[in-house]
């Protein structure tokens, strides 16, 4: 038969329970705690003996009861007449005598006892030569004894220390009844029963056997008890072997007292040394049941057999004993309640589920486990300590993830009887507070390290950890500690480049029921590289040169002279603007003038350090311009390059008051307004040369404008005008004309075609050899004299000076034309004779009427080949 139980487990360290009367379990723990009057949790009785079967087909077995229980403090025990389970039944009824008074270590009539340390030792009638068995079991404080061994002696003064014998009206040898009474709760649902059986080995055969007999049963609704366990795994039955061979009995049963006073050899005691059995109640939370253990004799007063009894009691519960040391990769320890058969540990394989799903055996069933501890098969260890891969997920769209708490679940196999075994289900939700400690470093060039804490903590909605330290050491092995540093991000630096050691322990706080919190700390051991800057030396042969000598230099290891940097370093020259790289001499020439020189070291890890020294060439001064400057214009500004000096003074004729601030300098920027001779004076730091050098800047003067003109206006009948330029420093001259045309040389001469305005314009640019010009601009008024036609006219015979509209012109014209409209827009007359002129008529010869007409003529004329245009307006008079 197997059930399964379903059991909610603390997630935290389970209250440490109490062995003292009041207790979950008194008693249990200390087996003198049973010692509480009034029957509060236990009464025992004196029972007969075993009703065995009176033939090989005859079942029935069971307890001869001897009496009824008066005792106003024993619980009804109605029914019990009759101890039944699936293989007992009793006999008729008789009389219990109670023993549950104060009054119990050695009543009269009771056989309960309690066994102390200062009876502790070998059972008397177990001793066979050295060895025997000890009435306390180890690990326990004191026992009780069911049934009396001077039962065995009655009579027999000898044997006993005295006489003893029991009431004639019921004769039984010592058989004895203890029940307990307790209300179960997970604190206490799980018992451990030691118990250790002796009996007399004599005459009888194995249904005759005395027997030990524990079992459980469970109140009934209207209080009153059943006469038969609450199911069949929680009773069982130890019976005393049959007669021995040769006084060796079957395992486990060891030969104790040979039986001396005995009427056969073959008489004598046999034991079963301690054993433990466990009673897990757990089935029956919340109610009250009675463990119920009998010994009982074998024949009618014939061949007693007693018990020692020593118990103990966990919670069935998994508990949590937090995190374990630093270097482990242990999340918790789990601990199932121990002593059982077996246990198998599983992980859920999609996460953690609700402590209330627990209660749902249905649902829980369903939920996927995957076994881990052992792998395969069951273990006897009830302990198991998860590690961080217990906490990735295996299944489901979570797969690989890590999770911050996980379902764990325990299978126990345990038994009251070895032979019945059956299983219990136990589940912890554990929570993921040790961290998963990890870090990086940086390296500075300078000798220092920043450490940062990368770790996470799963257990907490912060991903950074309660407290970081950083432990540094001299030595990789980390044996020498030089400091211990307490930030999320901390800095050390070293005196000096190499590997070191490093610890980085991260601690959580986690709640952990009535006590709190847990600190957890994870831990990881590493090494890191301190970084340092190289220490070049620079040594040159001179710092003065003259520009005929070369420049030696050589870069060198200042830790280690004699030894050159190695391939993983490079040396890089600066001199001037010259750069030499990866070698460690150079050996040039230099220009004239002041040059610093630096060398730059870097190692392999881009670490560098410079240093710096200055060189000075010398020779003879020079000064000089740019190869194509030879004369500049006012106001130009000129680059003066000088080289060879040590120093740069400068002076100028005539002087140049921008000298001033460029003294020193081997290079400067003049804007000469005249011819200026600049001067570089010697200077005697000059170890190459004492002399100075000198340049002359001409300055080529800008021409002024002026022009002489043969006429100062333009006629219309003669519109010829000739010009010279007459500006001084004059090279080249342009010309520009308001008419749009364009010219160029000294003297030049042109015919304005644009006279209809009433001036004309003359451009002129001047420029001196450098092209640097100037320019002016002159108007000519035009005369416009010559041409005009009369505003009205008669054309009457008598009037000779008016009676023909015609052109007047002082200039002979050589093209003419000329067309009048009159009102309506109808020619009336044209002509190309200048001479002729209109006589009023049209040109049908008939007379036009009186009235104004509209006219419209062109003319050209001597040395103008296009025609100057005109209109106007006349008044016909009649």
């Amino acid at each position: 038969m197997k059930r399964i139980l379903a059991i909610i487990a603390l997630t935290a360290t389970a209250l440490t329970l109490s062995a003292q009367p009041g207790s979950d379990c008194p008693g249990w723990h200390d087996p003198s705690s049973f010692n509480v009057g009034g029957g509060q949790y236990f009464w025992s009785a004196r029972v007969g003996e075993r009703v065995y079967p009176q033939s090989s087909t005859d079942t029935t077995t069971g307890y001869y009861v001897m009496s009824t229980c008066a005792s106003p403090n024993a619980p009804a025990i109605t029914g019990h007449n009759n101890i039944t389970s699936s293989t007992y039944n009793t006999g008729s009824d008789a009389g219990i005598n109670c023993c549950n008074d104060g009054n119990i270590w050695d009543a009269l009539d009771c056989r309960f006892k309690i066994i102390t340390q200062a009876e502790a030792g070998l059972d008397q009638f177990t001793i066979n030569g050295s060895n025997g068995m000890q009435r306390i079991p180890p690990g326990h404080t004191s026992s009780i004894r069911l049934g009396d061994p001077r039962a065995a002696y009655a009579g027999n003064s000898a044997s006993t220390g005295g006489s003893h014998t029991w009431s004639a009206s019921h004769t039984n040898k010592g058989s004895e009844a203890l029940f307990y009474t307790m209300k179960v709760t997970s604190r206490n649902a799980l018992l451990f029963v030691n118990y250790a059986v002796v009996g007399r080995c004599y005459s009888h055969t194995a249904r005759e056997a005395g027997e030990f007999l524990i079992r459980v049963v469970k109140q009934n609704a209207d209080g009153t008890w059943p006469n038969q366990p609450v199911n069949d795994s929680l009773w069982f039955k130890v019976s005393a072997p049959a007669l021995p061979s040769n006084n060796q009995p079957v395992a486990p049963w060891v030969m104790g007292r040979p039986g001396s006073i005995c009427s056969s050899t073959t008489c004598g005691y046999v034991y079963k040394p301690w054993t433990k059995v466990a009673i897990n109640l757990n089935d029956y939370i919340y109610e009250t049941v009675r463990i119920e253990m009998y010994t009982s004799d074998c024949i009618y007063d014939v061949d007693p057999l007693y018990a020692y009894i020593a118990g103990d009691f966990q919670p069935m519960t998994v508990r949590t004993t937090g995190c374990p040391d630093a270097t482990s990769s242990v999340i918790d320890t789990l601990k199932a309640p121990a002593g059982m058969i077996s246990y198998q540990w599983f992980v859920a394989t999609q996460g953690a589920e609700s402590p209330e799903n627990f209660f749902n055996q249905s649902y829980m069933d369903n939920v996927h486990f995957r076994q881990i501890y052992p792998t395969t098969g069951t273990t006897t260890d009830s302990i198991f300590a998860p590690t961080v891969q217990h906490f990735v997920v295996t299944e489901g769209s979570n797969r690989g993830d890590t999770v911050p708490e996980q379902t764990f679940l325990c299978i126990m196999t345990s038994a009251m009887d070895p032979a019945k075994p059956f299983s219990s289900k136990l589940y912890a939700n554990v929570t993921n507070s040790r961290p998963l400690v990890n870090q990086r470093y940086e390296s500075s060039c300078d000798g220092s390290v920043t450490f940062y804490n990368q770790s996470r903590c799963f257990g907490t909605a912060s991903i950074a950890t309660d407290r970081t330290e950083w432990v540094v050491y001299r030595d990789a092995a980390c044996t020498q500690p030089l400091d211990t540093l307490r930030s999320d991000t901390a800095t050390y630096h070293f005196s000096a480049p190499g590997i070191y050691g490093v610890r980085l322990f991260c601690y959580t706080e986690t709640p952990n029921g009535d006590d709190g919190s847990i600190e957890c700390v994870g831990s990881n051991t590493f090494t890191c590289r301190a970084l340092g800057v190289p220490h070049p030396q620079m040594t040159l042969n001179r710092h003065i040169l003259c520009n005929d000598e070369r420049l030696f230099g050589r870069c060198t290891n200042l830790d280690n002279p004699s030894m050159p940097f190695s391939a993983t370093h490079n040396i890089t020259w600066q001199i001037g603007d010259t750069t030499i790289d990866d070698v460690d001499t150079v050996l040039l020439n230099l220009p004239f003038g002041t040059h610093p020189v630096i060398v730059t070291v870097t190692d392999g890890d881009n670490c560098s350090a410079t240093v710096t020294d200055t060189v000075n060439v010398y020779g003879t001064p020079t000064v000089g311009m740019g190869a194509d400057v030879g004369a500049v214009c006012v106001g130009d500004t000129v680059t003066i390059t000088a080289e060879g000096n040590a120093r740069y003074v400068w002076s100028s004729t005539p002087p140049d008051t921008s000298l001033d601030s460029q003294q020193g300098q081997s290079t400067i920027h003049v804007a000469p307004v005249e011819t200026t001779v600049y001067i570089l004076q010697p200077v005697a730091e000059n170890p190459c040369s004492s002399e100075g050098a000198t340049i002359l800047v001409e300055v080529v003067p800008t021409p002024t404008p002026d022009i002489w003109l043969n006429a100062n206006n333009v006629s219309i009948d003669y519109p010829t005008v000739s010009m010279t330029d007459i500006s001084n420093d004059r090279a080249a001259t342009f010309w520009r004309f308001s008419d749009g045309q364009e010219d160029e040389g000294v003297n030049v001469s042109h015919t304005f075609t644009d006279l209809g305005g009433d001036s004309v314009s003359i451009r002129m640019t001047t420029c001196n050899r450098l092209e640097c010009c100037a320019d002016t601009t002159v108007s000519l008024p035009v005369h416009s004299e010559g041409i005009w036609f009369p505003n009205a006219f008669t054309p009457s015979l008598t009037a000779e000076d008016n009676n023909r509209f015609r052109i007047v012109s002082t200039f002979p014209l050589l093209q003419f034309e000329i067309y009048i409209y009159n009102r309506t827009g109808h020619l009336v007359y044209t002509s190309t004779d200048p001479n002729e002129g209109w006589d009023g008529n049209d040109l049908n010869g008939q007379a036009c009427p009186q009235g104004a007409y509209v006219y419209y003529y062109r003319y050209s004329r001597l040395g103008i080949d296009d025609f100057y245009p005109g209109a106007g307006t006349v008044t016909l008079i009649r």
